[in-house]
């Protein structure tokens, strides 16, 4: 009886144990032990404790600066953490950016607070379109998009994915857009330049500040691209090399793609062939 007793005393701790375990390996973080005992397997419990509220702040972390960078960026990061410095290396990505029209003049109309909620959705609706078609949200500037398709993760066309991903956005905004017209809020358009080109991709800033970027003369024209929608009054331009890279991928495409004009590119010595859809 003595030993059986002593046994149960054993055995049921180390089964609270094991299932705290097993829910801490299926991710459930929050799994506590509940045993008060002043022997070893009181420490061990209480050492349990400490380790599930240890891996739930960095799960939280973790999760945060997924929110802060793009997911693919922070695994990226994650996975190269033991030679993290600044430097990286020359690769061809296809940059998309997208601007909002007329935006100055209409959140002067609203409250910051308005403003920051219509801007939180319109990201949310866009930022989807560009993952699903293996791109990076870079950076918000302002109202604008910086995405990039092609680092740090590899794209088979890059070119591509930016151009469906492009068509998604322009979709999205429809749907974006009818909601706001139910809120009695704006609706929006918005311009998208493509280009593709060399970068030079990699962790760029200070010592004590960071991030991962892509710099070059392929983001200025890629802007530059996406400012002549206005010129040229249509949602969509894409250069030369981002045309000949998606057409490669889509015969249908090589008679719904159109091209625009030879435009005058500020800072291009030489005009830039333009296209649409």
């Amino acid at each position: 009886i003595i030993t059986f007793s002593l046994c149960k005393i054993i055995i049921n701790p180390l089964g609270s144990l094991t299932k705290a375990a097993q829910n801490i390996k299926e991710g459930n973080y929050k799994s506590r032990v509940n045993i008060v005992t002043a022997d070893e397997l009181g420490n061990l419990a209480d050492s349990f404790n400490d380790m599930a509220v240890a891996l739930e702040e960095k799960e939280m972390m973790y999760d945060t600066f997924g929110k802060i960078v793009d997911p693919e960026v922070r695994d990226y990061l994650m996975k190269e953490t033991h030679k993290i410095k600044r430097g990286g290396e020359v690769r061809e990505v296809t940059v998309l950016f997208c601007d909002i029209r007329n935006f100055t003049a209409m959140s002067e109309k609203m409250s910051a607070s308005s403003v920051v909620s219509l801007l939180n959705r319109y990201f949310t609706g866009l930022g989807k379109c560009i993952t699903n078609h293996n791109g990076i949200v870079n950076k918000y500037i302002g109202d604008a998009i910086m995405a990039i398709f092609g680092a740090p993760v590899e794209s088979k066309n890059s070119s591509y994915d930016a151009y469906l991903a492009a068509c998604d956005m322009m979709d999205a905004l429809q749907k974006i857009n009818a909601d706001f017209r139910k809120d009695g809020l704006p609706e929006l358009n918005f311009g998208i330049g493509i280009h593709t080109g060399e970068v030079f991709a990699g962790i760029i800033g200070a010592e004590n500040r960071m991030e991962y970027t892509v710099i070059g003369d392929t983001v200025n024209t890629a802007s530059r691209i996406e400012s002549l929608c206005k010129t040229y009054k249509v949602p969509l331009l894409m250069s030369h090399s981002s045309v000949t890279n998606i057409q490669q991928s889509s015969e249908k495409l090589k008679k719904e793609i159109k091209f625009v004009d030879d435009a005058q590119i500020r800072g291009k010595a030489e005009p830039m062939k333009v296209y649409t859809c």
